[in-house]
């Protein structure tokens, strides 16, 4: 997401990384790996297309 140097790309990305850590993975505890992708790529494959493929 900040690859083109634009500044205000950051605050997007901080702004997506915040909204998967405190909304979406709020009190879930992982034993498996597969089980933390799911749960991470589902909602981000709604919001970006091929987001973790």
């Amino acid at each position: 997401m900040t690859e083109s140097g634009n500044p205000k790309e950051n605050a997007e990305a901080e702004r997506l990384n915040n909204t998967i850590k405190n909304k979406l993975l709020c009190n879930e505890r992982f034993y498996r790996f597969d089980s933390m992708y799911r749960s991470i790529n589902a909602p981000l494959s709604f919001l970006i297309p091929n987001a973790l493929t």
